[in-house]
């Protein structure tokens, strides 16, 4: 589960339909994505970023809102 993204994405106000509406997605697409039930495409992920960025008027990264870790 991606707790960063579900976490900014209440901080925006946006309800799971209006998120997965902005980003091209079905309400129980972006479910799915979230909780790891299927893969987020890069274009998914990007939308998502800008969509939050935009709303919070932050700049996160995509390391940051998905919670990519990197292999030392």
């Amino acid at each position: 589960m991606y707790l960063k993204l579900l976490d900014l994405l209440k901080e925006t106000g946006f309800t799971f339909e209006e998120t997965s509406k902005a980003i091209g997605l079905t309400r129980k697409g972006l479910y799915n994505k979230i909780y790891n039930k299927t893969q987020f495409t890069c274009e998914e992920m990007k939308a998502l970023q800008k969509l939050i960025n935009g709303t919070l008027r932050k700049k996160y990264t995509l390391d940051q809102l998905f919670d990519i870790k990197k292999d030392d």
